[in-house]
Parts: C-alpha cells; sequence; structure tokens
C-alpha cells in the first residue's frame, strides 16, 4: 500500500510542479497582457480568436484523448511496447491529417466560427484577421498532445505539461520581447510559435523514446482503429464528458453570453477563470492524470480492488490539498485579485468585478477538482457513455443557468453557474461510480469528503474570529489577510494530520 500510495504521489508532484510553472507562466502571460493592453475589444477580439482553435481541439479531439487513448495505449504499451509503438503510429498518422484539415477549414471560414461562439463579435474585423492567422493553431495542439499522450500511456506523464509550459513560456517571452514592436501582433506570433515549439519538444522526446516508425494510416481491424473508433463518442458530442470538454464548453459558454455583456467582460471571466483555474491544473489535473494510466493498467489485469484503492487515495489527496484553497478564495479573492493586477491596465472598478468573479468561482475550485479525478478513474473503467451522459446534463445546466444568471448578475453569475454546474457533475459522476463499485467505496469517498470538509468549516471559524479581534488595525494587510490566513491553516493541518489515515486511507 504504501508503494501505491507513494506513486500516484510521486507522479502526481512531478506533473503538479511542471504544471505550476505551466501556470505561473499563465498567470505572467495573463499579467502581461492585462498590464499591457488592458481589458478591450482588441484583447476580447484575441481570446475569442484563440478559442476558436483551442476549444475545437478540445470538444472535438482533446477532451477523450486520455479517456479513450491513455487507457487502451497503457495496456497495449504494457503487455507489447513493440506493438504500442506501431499502433501509436498509426493513430498519429491519422489525427495529424485530421488536424491539418480542421486548420484549413477554419483559415477559410473564421466569420461563421466567430458567428457560433461569440455572436456578438462577428463584425469584427479584427477578429476574423486573428482568427486566421491562428488557424495552424489547431493541427499543432492536436500533434502535440498526441504524441504527448503516447508517453503518459509508457507512465512518463510528466511529459504532458510539459506541453502547456512551453506554450506559455514562448507566448510570455513574444510579448516582453516584441510587445512593443508589433502590438498586438505579438500575441498571435507568441502563440503559433509555442505551439510549434511544444510539437518539436515532444517529438524529440518521443524520439529518445524509440519511437522511431513511420506514419501509416490505420488498418482495418487493427488496435489504432479501435482507439479512433473509441475517440468518435467523443467527438460526436464535441468532447463533452471527456478530460477537458466540459471546460472548454463552460469557455464556450462564457463567449456565447458573455459577448453580450459590456466590453471587457469576456477578459475578466477568463482572468477569474485562470485564477481558479491555477489550483484546479494544479491539483485535480495532475492527480488525475497520475490515477488514469496505473487504474487503466489495474484494470488490464483484472484487479478491481486495487485500482479501487488508488482511486479512494487519489480522492482523498485531491480534498486535502483542494480545501484550504477554496477556503482562501472564499474570503481573500477581493485581495487575490488586487495582488496578482493592481498594476495593471484594468480599471478599478474591473478591479471589484473580478473580484466577485473569482469568489463566485470557489465552488468551481472544489468541483472541478475532484471531477478531473472521478473522471480520470471512469475513464480508465471504459465507461464512456456514463461520462458522455454526466456531461451533456451538466453543459444542459450550465447553459441553461448562464441565460438566466447573467441576465441578472451579469459575469459574476456566469461563474456562480460554472460552480453548480461542476458540482453537479461531481454528484453525477460519484453516482455513477457506485453503480459500478458498490456503496462501500462510496462510503469510503464520502467519509474523506466529510472529514476534510470539518477541517475547512475549522479554517473558516479560524478566519471569521481573526478578523473580529481586529489585529494590526495599522497594517491591513497583515491583520485582515496574512494573520487570518496563517491563523486557519494551522488548525487545518493539525486536523488532516491527524485524520490523515482517514482521509486518504493509506498506511503512512
Amino acid at each position: 500500500m504504501v508503494a501505491n500510495s507513494s506513486r500516484i504521489l510521486s507522479q502526481a508532484r512531478n506533473i503538479g510542479l511542471l504544471t505550476l510553472a505551466s501556470s505561473m507562466l499563465g498567470f505572467a502571460r495573463e499579467f502581461v497582457i492585462a498590464r499591457k493592453f488592458g481589458a478591450t475589444h482588441a484583447t476580447d477580439s484575441y481570446l475569442v480568436a484563440m478559442a476558436i482553435p483551442t476549444t475545437l481541439y478540445g470538444l472535438v479531439f482533446g477532451s477523450g484523448l486520455n479517456f479513450a487513448v491513455i487507457p487502451r495505449l497503457a495496456h497495449i504499451c504494457h503487455s507489447d511496447p513493440d506493438g504500442g509503438r506501431r499502433t501509436f503510429a498509426q493513430f498519429l498518422s491519422a489525427t495529424a491529417l485530421l488536424g491539418a484539415l480542421i486548420s484549413v477549414l477554419i483559415l477559410l471560414f473564421p466569420a461563421p466560427l466567430i458567428r457560433i461562439f461569440a455572436p456578438g463579435m462577428v463584425s469584427s474585423n479584427l477578429t476574423q484577421e486573428f482568427t486566421r492567422f491562428l488557424s495552424p493553431l489547431f493541427f499543432l495542439l492536436v500533434s502535440a498532445y498526441s504524441l504527448g499522450s503516447f508517453q503518459c500511456a509508457r507512465n512518463q506523464t510528466s511529459s504532458w505539461p510539459l506541453i502547456g509550459v512551453t506554450l506559455n513560456a514562448t507566448l510570455v517571452l513574444a510579448i516582453v520581447l516584441l510587445g512593443g514592436l508589433l502590438g498586438f501582433r505579438s500575441l498571435i506570433f507568441g502563440t503559433v510559435a509555442g505551439a510549434l515549439a511544444a510539437l518539436l519538444l515532444q517529438a524529440m522526446l518521443a524520439r529518445r523514446a524509440q519511437f522511431s516508425e513511420r506514419w501509416s494510416l490505420p488498418v482495418p481491424g487493427g488496435e489504432a482503429l479501435g482507439i479512433l473508433s473509441a475517440l468518435a463518442p467523443f467527438a460526436l458530442v464535441l468532447g463533452v464528458g471527456g478530460d477537458s470538454g466540459n471546460s472548454y464548453a463552460d469557455l464556450f459558454l462564457i463567449r456565447l453570453f458573455g459577448s453580450r455583456l459590456d466590453a471587457g467582460s469576456i477578459t475578466l471571466l477568463a482572468l477569474g477563470n485562470k485564477l481558479m483555474g491555477l489550483p484546479v491544473l494544479l491539483i485535480g489535473s495532475a492527480i488525475g492524470l497520475a490515477l488514469l494510466p496505473a487504474a487503466s493498467i489495474r484494470f488490464g489485469e483484472d484487479d478491481l480492488s486495487g485500482a479501487t484503492e488508488r482511486l479512494v487515495q487519489a480522492f482523498g489527496y485531491a480534498l486535502l490539498l483542494i480545501c484550504p484553497i477554496a477556503v482562501l478564495y472564499l474570503n481573500f479573492s477581493s485581495q487575490v485579485v488586487f495582488a496578482v493586477f493592481r498594476h495593471g491596465a484594468i480599471a478599478p472598478l474591473q478591479m471589484v468585478e473580478l473580484g466577485k468573479i473569482l469568489h463566485a468561482y470557489t465552488g468551481a475550485t472544489v468541483g472541478l477538482t475532484l471531477v478531473y479525478v472521478l473522471s480520470s478513474f471512469l475513464g480508465a473503467l471504459r465507461r464512456t457513455k456514463s461520462l458522455i451522459s454526466a456531461g451533456v446534463l451538466t453543459v444542459i445546466l450550465n447553459a441553461w443557468l448562464m441565460a438566466h444568471l447573467a441576465v441578472t448578475q451579469g459575469a459574476v453569475g456566469m461563474a456562480t453557474a460554472v460552480s453548480i454546474g461542476s458540482l453537479s457533475n461531481c454528484a453525477m459522476l460519484l453516482f455513477l461510480l457506485t453503480e459500478r463499485l458498490g456503496i462501500g467505496t462510496l462510503m469510503r469517498l464520502l467519509r474523506s469528503a466529510f472529514l476534510v470538509s470539518v477541517g475547512g468549516l475549522g479554517m473558516q471559524l479560524a478566519i471569521a474570529g481573526t478578523r473580529r479581534l481586529d489585529l494590526w488595525p495599522s497594517a491591513p494587510l497583515l491583520g485582515s489577510i496574512l494573520i487570518p490566513a496563517a491563523a486557519a491553516l494551522i488548525p487545518y493541518a493539525a486536523w488532516v494530520s491527524f485524520q490523515r489515515k482517514r482521509i486518504a486511507w493509506t498506511e503512512i
């Protein structure tokens, strides 16, 4: 049990460190964009133009990549490494061809796509121009992440977040070095150059892993065709229910409804989503990605008990790490926003709005983290229909909530809708797992959730009590933020340390 737990934590730590680097670079990107360009029609145009290839990638292809490709490819590579490389070569050839075709369609028909993604900006010539320039992004992302999935199937999961690190690092450098010379064109250049650099890096890593097979289209009846067939259900429902399909769907809905709000609303929602998404990716995505190949191999060996133990551990670790962050966001969202963006070009009223948006995203911080873990396990189980069904219901709920809350609460209401939808999705996935694993496993997961929630409640009470004391009134930062936060973390750390065996169900 100790070795199994250490393996998941080791993999998650490596992924998490790279994800942290990618996310910090992503913050640097958002900060530099906000500082240089503010929240304007031009930044909205860039975000919409970038969203078209990236969201299409996520909805049509990338969302099902982890759950359709990695579990099957992991089993093949584990039992027959040479056969796994041949199968992947055929899969990569087909996906690269598909990526090139869709990139050409984006280049030729930007206006209809903008009408779908952001109807309020369809008449913007700048948005159409940016969309054409960013059309190669789809092909580059498909090829880079396909190569990353090969590494994940070989249990080298840390290669996956390297893609995000490369993308963001290149874009930040382009803005810093070329922003004064090219203006907004530096965003376009840096985005495409980053995707190209990520593809080249993944190709080099695959080469080092002895992947040297020639590209060839899948043969009828072969494993590669079976993997592609497994991708088809996710593609038909636009990725809903996949690894990140619901997140991409939420981004689509945000741009759809946000394009009718005040100028800059899409940018503010994107910034709030980035702040919320940092701990989600750092914890949920890292632990979920570490869980996926390990559980897939266990299922391939018909070891349901071993796979279930890994789920319980991963679920407990995810809760332990995300709960204090959610409590801090709930109480200090405005201060976080001010600390990150106070020197940028965002107007003071927009800063206030962004703080409210981040506060409304608090529920999504927990919900999306657990969804990553639970979805990874269902993906390892190859419960494609279950994942899609839960995803479709969640997207429908989010769309209905956004349509109503955007009218009454604006951008804050849309963030609230994401939180409600993510928590609902988490509940549905728990129910689906209960059908497969039994009520005993559900009770173990719920017990972990209850124990961590008690620690979170202790944090909340400590923050409220410390604020009431009004310590250091002459130093608001110290008395209103740092001391309450530190006071809250102490009882939480003591509680989870005392309950760690019950929460993660491991022998320590």
